[in-house]
This record gives C-alpha cells, sequence and structure tokens, in this order.
C-alpha cells in the first residue's frame, strides 16, 4: 500500500480507506444473532403469556423470566430492530448506543420494581432486571466494537486513478 497517512493531506488526491474491515463484518453477525435471540424470546413470552394468560401483571414463565405481553413486544422490537440497523454502521451504532441508554434505564427501574410488591405494566422481577442488565452490557460492548474505526480517526491513500499514476 502506498503512502497510508492518519490525515489527509491538502490535495484532493486521497480516498478514505477502512483500515480493519473486520471490526464492522463480525460487528454486524453479532448483532443480527442478538437480534434473532431477541426475536425468538420475544415470540416465545408472546406464546407463553396467550397460552397462559391468569399470570396477568406477574408475567408468564419463560425461561427463568416472566414476561408480560407489553415486555415480550419490547424484546420483539428490540430483536427486529436489531437485524435491521445491521445493514449500515450509522444506524448500528445509533441503535447499540439507545439500546445501552435503554436498557440501562429498564434495569435501574426494573432493580426498584423488583424489590415492591406491586407490579408494573412491564411485570419486572429479578431475573427481568439481569436480562436487562445483560442486554445493556451487549449494547454497550457493540458499541465500542462498532466505534472502532471512528474512534482512531480515518486513514487516507493516494488514489492513483486520480493522481495521475503517479
Amino acid at each position: 500500500m502506498e503512502s497510508v497517512q492518519k490525515t489527509a493531506p491538502p490535495d484532493s488526491h486521497v480516498r478514505p480507506i477502512n483500515r480493519n474491515p473486520y471490526l464492522f463484518r463480525t460487528g454486524r453477525v453479532l448483532l443480527v444473532i442478538e437480534g434473532v435471540l431477541l426475536i425468538v424470546l420475544g415470540v416465545w413470552g408472546l406464546v407463553a403469556t396467550a397460552m397462559y394468560p391468569v399470570a396477568g401483571s406477574a408475567g408468564a414463565p419463560v425461561l427463568v423470566f416472566h414476561f408480560t405481553t407489553l415486555h415480550s413486544w419490547v424484546l420483539l422490537g428490540t430483536g427486529l430492530l436489531a437485524v435491521v440497523s445491521a445493514g449500515r454502521r450509522r444506524t448500528a451504532l445509533i441503535f447499540t448506543g439507545l439500546q445501552f441508554s435503554a436498557y440501562m434505564l429498564l434495569f435501574a427501574v426494573g432493580s426498584v420494581a423488583s424489590a415492591r410488591s406491586a407490579r408494573t405494566p412491564l411485570g419486572f422481577d429479578a431475573g427481568d432486571s439481569v436480562l436487562h442488565l445483560i442486554l445493556a452490557v451487549v449494547g454497550a460492548s457493540l458499541f465500542m466494537w462498532l466505534a472502532g474505526q471512528d474512534m482512531e480517526g480515518r486513514w487516507w491513500v493516494r488514489d492513483q486513478t486520480r493522481a495521475g499514476g503517479r
């Protein structure tokens, strides 16, 4: 590779390059895997709440969690957004940043709500709080993984086609 520079030179015969395309490719795969798992969990929760309607605000049991219909829709929506946002770097960064923020908020609210005897519309319990914390950590991790190129800056290389073959 010829003349790779960290900052762009003043002439216009350069083009930006990605020094590590591996970051976005694997981040995209991880985001799709997360999305598919959340879609499965959300659909499973919807099926469980339909089959166990007497649970009410306590939520239907799914694995170690108790999901209400609203909570299942939140997980299903998050999964769908994760799969859709995996297509472009900017949308993936926005999604993972919002995922971290939203699930940290749900973790905080759920931790307080699970300590009380009154139920919330999302039916929070301790297992749900752990799930929300895990999803917040996954969101933050994917954000940092995907933002690797943005944090190190662009790299520039001379464009041989526009530079006259120099």
